[in-house]
Order: C-alpha cells, then structure tokens, then sequence
C-alpha cells in the first residue's frame, strides 16, 4: 500500500499545485515549474497504477480475476468518458483553476483511505506471527466497516487495530 499511496497522494498534489503556476513570472520559470509538476504527476500515476493492478490481482478471489480486471477496464473506459466532460463544465463554470482543484480534492478522502487501509495491513502484520512477505487476501479483506479481518478497537487513528491488540474470541459473519 505504501507506493500506492505515495503514487496517489503525489498525483493529488501535482493537480493542486498546477493552479498556482499563475502566480510565477511568465516565461522560463512557468515552463520548468510545469514540466516538473507533469513528469512527477506521470511518475505517480504510473506508480499508483501499476501497483493498484498488482494489488487487485493478487487479492482477487480464486476464478474471479477476470471479473476484476473486467470491471477495472470499465471504472478506466468510463473515467476517460466522464472526465473530459466533467472537466470542461468545470472549466466553464469556474475557470482554468477549477478542474485541477477538483480533481485534486476529489483525491484527497482516497489518499486518507488508503493511509488508513496501509495502517491496518502493517498493524495486522506486526501482530500476525506469519513472516510471509507482500499482502495477503487476509489483510485486504474489510467487513466494510472500516475495519479489517475480524474487527477489533480501533488504535491507530483510522479505526482499526492489529492482530495483536484484538480480543480471541471467534466472531460471527453477518
């Protein structure tokens, strides 16, 4: 989850800083500020996906990657479809800023997920006794409530605790 959120997050910041660009000299300084910005957006964006799909891939249930990757194709196709349109009422609503603060901010909540799913995989692995390496379906798995596994008191600011700092009694699936 590291790279991912790393990816991520620098990607996020890049579209927040574009719009500030206004604020340099024209000329020289514009242009080298801007290449710097696009080749750390492309450089993240890249890390971000790369690691994304290796991460679906490898969680993915038994017989169910290519429902994944599937439904990854669409979620990619649609985005191409909606952001040029979303972008431009963007533009013509509220300037050449707009659309970068948005897709920037839009970002952000997922950047705090992600440090918060990062969180729980390395607290479930300091208290798993397992010295495997990577993530296992075990450590991406959610009950969808925020919390990861089997539940537990949350301990680390996102809700959710390690293996270690869990109580042994079984739980029940809803």
């Amino acid at each position: 989850y590291g790279l991912m959120l790393i990816g991520l997050a620098a990607n996020a910041a890049g579209s927040l800083l574009l719009p500030l660009l206004r604020y340099l000299p024209d000329g020289a300084p514009v242009l080298v500020a801007a290449l710097a910005i696009m080749l750390l957006k492309g450089f993240a964006g890249g890390t971000f996906e790369v690691v994304m799909r290796a991460l679906l891939l490898e969680t993915s249930p038994p017989g169910q990657v290519a429902r994944v990757v599937g439904w990854l194709a669409v979620s990619r196709n649609a985005g191409g479809l909606i952001g040029p349109v979303l972008g431009g009422w963007l533009f013509e609503v509220g300037g050449a800023k707009l659309p970068f603060l948005v897709g920037g901010g839009c970002a952000m909540p997922l950047v705090a997920a992600l440090w918060c799913k990062q969180s729980s995989v390395e607290a479930n692995s300091r208290g798993s006794t397992n010295s495997g390496s990577g993530v296992s379906r075990s450590d991406v798995s959610s009950s969808g409530d925020g919390q990861s596994g089997d539940g537990g008191s949350g301990s680390n600011g996102c809700g959710v605790a390690g293996r270690a700092e869990r109580s042994h009694e079984p739980t029940t699936a809803p």
